[in-house]
């Protein structure tokens, strides 16, 4: 009755021409949840120094299909949990692959 799915990799949906947007987004200390190039911009403004908390966190993705179809996914990371990218892709994709059967070229 454990029956997993196998869940496409980010190289074979984008080799199925699908394009493939993905966003981590990680807590940094005084600042919040922040992408790596949103807290470079920060950085950049304000030249300060900013801890990454190694707890929580949040991964997005995006996935467009030939047909111009969009299909979006959030995992969220608790802030008790360590932050994991792989995991939490793999999440999204699970979650997307639920609603949409992605056609992936062997």
């Amino acid at each position: 009755m454990n029956d997993k799915i196998k869940l496409p990799s980010i190289h074979q949906l984008r080799k199925s021409n699908y394009k493939c947007r993905i966003i981590h987004k990680r807590y940094y200390e005084g600042y919040g949840l922040l992408s790596k190039r949103e807290m470079e911009d920060v950085i950049f403004q304000k030249h300060c120094k900013s801890r990454i908390s190694p707890k929580g966190g949040c991964t997005l993705i995006e996935i467009t299909t030939s047909t111009g179809e969009n299909f979006k996914s959030e995992a969220v990371c608790s802030q008790k949990d360590s932050f994991n990218r792989r995991i939490g892709l793999q999440i999204c994709l699970g979650r997307i692959s639920k609603v949409h059967k992605f056609q992936i070229k062997e």
